[in-house]
């Protein structure tokens, strides 16, 4: 689990918020949307409140592929 307020703080406190993120942030992150909510002020537990939806559509997508059940 990555601890989403590192990044959050280190970008809080950067001086020079326009040079925080790099190109490669966003192919890390998947697109661009993290960056986004991080330069929106979400909070830790805002950003990842809205991974749920496609986190529980994964976890019934990958139930067909399970050979032992959790």
């Amino acid at each position: 689990k990555i601890n989403l307020d590192w990044i959050i703080n280190a970008y809080r406190e950067y001086p020079e918020k326009d040079r925080f993120f790099t190109a490669y942030f966003d192919v890390l992150s998947g697109g661009p949307v993290l960056r986004e909510q991080i330069i929106g002020c979400m909070t830790q537990e805002e950003i990842r409140s809205t991974w749920q939806e496609g986190l529980s559509k994964f976890r019934e997508l990958r139930k067909r592929y399970l050979l032992y059940e959790e």
